[in-house]
């Protein structure tokens, strides 16, 4: 498994693919999988259902690990009977590896050395925004993301929550393009298919 270093600007210049389990995932599947970027990154358990070249959530699922390609998970609640996947990043914070903080109330900025330096970055929104963080990391050019459009999981829990259709989810991808907006200024967009 390469170190978290190694990944520093490792994609650079290429178009990074984000994948979700949205109803834009099965369309595109059933497509033939038409090839949209460089590089693959699966947010959650995305990986299980198609090959992705990374994966990253902002939970911890052990299950989650069994999926191909290289894991990037956080370990920020002490749990020392983790186990040790040789291919899934993670580590308490104050250990010499990389980790992340999920859902940081107020954005710290970081560069992509700062990153690299500190082995860690913050990220605020969902397991999404952790992808775009993960590309930037990695040098990607452009995001393209297929599935990440709501309707599985907590997408779809949060979109009755307060009897307000949507509101929940609404947030977390404005949260998402925001975020994109802020690593990649107009150089994203959500597939349409």
């Amino acid at each position: 498994m390469r170190r978290w270093e190694d990944h520093y600007l490792s994609r650079r210049g290429e178009t990074a693919v984000i994948l979700g389990r949205g109803p834009s995932l099965g369309r595109w599947i059933d497509a033939g999988s038409p090839d949209h970027g460089h590089f693959k990154i699966g947010i959650n358990h995305t990986g299980l259902i198609t090959k992705c070249d990374y994966n990253i959530s902002r939970h911890y699922f052990p299950a989650y690990a069994e999926a191909p390609g290289e894991w990037f998970m956080p370990l920020i609640h002490n749990w020392e009977y983790a186990p040790s996947y040789s291919k899934c990043h993670f580590v308490r914070p104050l250990f010499l590896h990389h980790w992340f903080l999920p859902v940081h109330p107020n954005f710290i900025q970081t560069t992509r050395e700062d990153m690299r330096d500190l082995k860690m970055f913050y990220t605020d929104g969902g397991s999404a925004n952790c992808a775009v963080e993960l590309a930037y990391y990695l040098g990607a050019s452009r995001l393209v993301f297929i599935g990440v459009d709501g309707g599985t999981g907590y997408a779809t829990r949060g979109q009755d929550v307060g009897g307000v259709p949507g509101n929940e989810y609404d947030d977390l991808k404005n949260k998402t393009i925001t975020a994109s907006e802020r690593r990649f200024g107009s150089k994203f967009s959500f597939l349409e298919i």
